[in-house]
């Protein structure tokens, strides 16, 4: 379920998701999402650009962050806002062109690698569904990344 916490409506046109970082390093303007029986749905359409789209999940005290694009393959890609490398940094990532970068080394990963390398750099891989137009995330698969936040 979709939670906006800026005026932008992903839904509606306006598809800004800035990597701008606040205090903590982690993306300030992220989507928030919260779950309904244990899911996140994120429907494909507010993705679709090609973009990296930034999304804010809160549990048990600590704030997960997440991106979800699709990739010029026209596959959904989908990984946490961290890296096993950097991530005690707490920058994640941002995009630059048909690029993800890694904010803390400058390291740039291609959409269509996300979820197929893991480790180092790589963005950590979030396993996703589909079901009809909507992305599905489950709950416990963002709060088992929870260490990297």
């Amino acid at each position: 379920m979709f939670r906006e916490s800026r005026a932008a409506n992903p839904m509606g046109g306006q598809s800004q998701f800035s990597p701008q970082r606040d205090s903590s390093g982690r993306t300030a303007k992220a989507m928030a999402v919260s779950a309904q029986n244990g899911d996140i749905r994120i429907p494909v359409s507010a993705v679709e650009d090609g973009n990296a789209h930034f999304f804010a999940y809160g549990t048990g005290g600590k704030t997960i962050t997440f991106f979800v694009m699709k990739a010029a393959d026209g596959t959904i890609r989908t990984a946490f806002d961290a890296c096993m490398a950097c991530n005690h940094a707490k920058l994640g990532y941002r995009q630059e062109g048909h690029s993800v970068v890694c904010n803390n080394c400058g390291m740039g990963f291609a959409p269509a690698d996300i979820g197929k390398q893991t480790g180092g750099c790589n963005p950590i891989p979030v396993q996703k569904g589909t079901e009809g137009q909507m992305i599905v995330l489950k709950a416990k698969d963002l709060e088992a990344g929870a260490q990297y936040f």
